[in-house]
């Protein structure tokens, strides 16, 4: 149940959006808020996940959030030098789910990739046949879950091969045998071999999956189906390619296949999240949206909700949550993240959206000039943008 603070936040900002921009189909501005650093706002939008929802407090679905901007897990920038190896990039889902240094070079931080919006990247090498890998075995997931990820090969043909697979599965997502739009699950779902799908490209995406038993999937529940989408265009629908039983990712590798040194890639990695669940479609454009503004990538047309991160709107790239419906079974009421949060009992039409984000890593604390009751505060713009409603 939902604070009712958060409500009254929520409609004092409707009521100063639609006095400025009524009556208008698409709206959107600059929403500048002073939120009081309270312990009430922070248990309302603290430790929220990508999208801001799935709480990172290690109860959640949010089973795995590996985030190049935070490897230290600790939700402030990292103080590393560019070329640190890095032996362990911490799990941010509150699980403590660690990808770790089980073999080769140890991979090495980027302070800013320049294709990910100049944002850090942890960085595989072929030649050193780097790998990350979790302890964790996640065959232990439910029978439906989402993966989405954010990588991008760096080198030619003979040394991009997988960069987001399994040390214990044959299973892999996004990239394969120097292509993109791959998808393996024990069986092809997307690209299968022979077959030129995907491109070469050294660029930076977005790749989100749901794959399972649930009926939006498959009409047999003894036969998961997968839905595979690049910067938010769907690649396959539907698709019963995979294993009918180990279809899971078992204990993710990062960088290359398995234990034998096989399949390693030269490659940047930013992000990794694995929910346990198939999220909504809703959830699932949020989640691209936020995703695609942090690295500042383009996402397709039809599932923009989120204009605040372009150079003309002033480029507020981070922490991006929102709130929407595509329809009556694909909904998200309630989002928040970074002390500012948004809800809304109901949509009334398919399409609406709004989405939120800042453009500012680090707040400044302000702890002067205050009322009585307040110790400090923090200082924070926020676009916010209503889409469709």
């Amino acid at each position: 149940m939902l604070n009712s603070s958060r409500k009254s936040l929520w409609a004092r900002f409707l009521g100063r959006q639609t006095d400025t921009v009524a009556n208008r189909k698409q709206r959107r501005r600059s929403f500048f808020e002073t939120l009081e650093a309270r312990q009430v706002m922070a248990a309302i939008t603290g430790g929220t996940g990508p999208g801001g929802f799935e709480l990172a407090n290690g109860a959640s679905t949010l089973a795995l959030w590996l985030d190049s901007t935070d490897i230290d897990g600790n939700s402030a920038p990292d103080a590393l030098a560019g070329g640190s190896a890095i032996s362990t990039w911490v799990d941010r889902s509150g699980y403590l789910r660690n990808a770790t240094l089980t073999g080769g070079a140890a991979p090495t931080y980027v302070t800013a990739s320049v294709p990910g919006n100049n944002l850090p990247a942890v960085a595989f090498t072929a030649a050193g046949n780097s790998e990350l890998t979790t302890a964790f075995n996640f065959d232990a997931l439910g029978a439906n879950y989402s993966v989405f990820g954010v990588a991008r090969y760096t080198a030619g043909a003979g040394t991009t091969n997988r960069i987001i697979s399994s040390e214990t599965r044959n299973w892999l997502f996004g990239h394969h045998g120097s292509l993109d739009e791959r998808f393996y699950a024990e069986g092809w779902i997307h690209g299968p071999a022979g077959v030129g799908t995907g491109t070469a490209s050294t660029a930076f995406n977005v790749y989100s999956g749901i794959i399972g038993t649930a009926t939006v999937l498959t009409a047999n529940a003894a036969d998961p189906g997968a839905d595979f989408w690049k910067n938010g265009t769907l690649l396959t629908d539907n698709n019963l390619g995979s294993s009918n039983t180990i279809y899971k990712p078992g204990r993710i590798a990062i960088g290359r296949y398995g234990t034998g040194n096989s399949e390693a890639s030269s490659a940047e990695v930013t992000e990794l999240i694995i929910i346990d669940r198939n999220v909504n479609e809703a959830e699932r454009r949020i989640i691209e949206n936020a995703l695609a503004a942090k690295y500042n990538l383009t996402i397709a047309a039809a599932q923009d909700v989120y204009a605040g991160a372009t150079l003309v709107n002033g480029n507020f790239d981070f922490d991006v949550f929102g709130i929407g419906r595509v329809n009556s079974t694909n909904t998200r009421l309630t989002s928040g993240r970074s002390g500012f949060g948004i809800e809304v009992a109901s949509f009334v039409e398919d399409g609406d959206f709004v989405t939120a984000g800042h453009k500012t890593v680090t707040n400044s604390i302000v702890s002067t000039g205050l009322p009585a009751n307040v110790a400090r505060r923090f200082s924070r713009s926020w676009f916010v943008d209503e889409t469709d409603l």
